[in-house]
């Protein structure tokens, strides 16, 4: 068995910059920096304009709380949320897919032109 390098050991809790071990806790606190930083980021003139802007949105959102925000998984993780029904993000399809989108449309600049500018 692999070991998870984003969950503290013998859990399923994130590893975290504040230490959190209580998942109970850990998803409160994710909440509150994550609504924060969404209404800054919905204050600002962020646009999107590539896919590798996806990578800054997480950043902004998790960075407070998480080393690891704004890069690329180096495995796929699941984790339920409630917002999403109960369901997890699927970040290795969202790689994938965005892998092949490169291929298909050319460079991330060429992408950017193709899908314009989308302001969050």
């Amino acid at each position: 068995m692999n070991k998870d390098p984003y969950v503290y050991e013998g859990t399923n809790v994130l590893i975290n910059k504040l230490n959190i071990q209580d998942p109970d806790k850990l998803d409160k606190a994710e909440s509150d920096f994550a609504s924060l930083a969404i209404s800054h980021l919905r204050n600002s003139d962020f646009e999107v304009n590539s896919i590798y802007d996806f990578l800054e949105i997480h950043k902004r959102l998790f960075s407070t709380l998480y080393d690891w925000a704004g890069k690329p998984r180096t495995i796929d993780i699941y984790k339920a949320e409630p917002l999403l029904g109960g369901r997890s993000v699927d970040y290795v399809f969202a790689i994938t897919s965005c892998r092949r989108c490169n291929r298909s449309i050319g460079s991330p600049n060429s992408y950017s032109q193709k899908l314009g500018s989308t302001r969050i």
